[in-house]
C-alpha cells in the first residue's frame, strides 16, 4: 500500500461521517500521487 493510500485510509477512519471531506482528500492526494510515489523510491 502506498503512502497516499495510507493517508486516505487514516482520514476516513478519523472522520467517518464526512463523505465530502473524504472526496476532497482523495482528489487532492490522487492528483499528487505521481510526485509522492516518485519521491518514495
Amino acid at each position: 500500500m502506498s503512502y497516499v493510500d495510507e493517508v486516505i485510509e487514516l482520514v476516513i477512519k478519523q472522520n467517518p461521517n464526512e463523505p465530502e471531506f473524504h472526496q476532497a482528500v482523495k482528489e487532492v492526494l490522487n492528483s499528487l500521487r505521481p510526485v509522492v510515489e516518485k519521491n518514495e523510491e
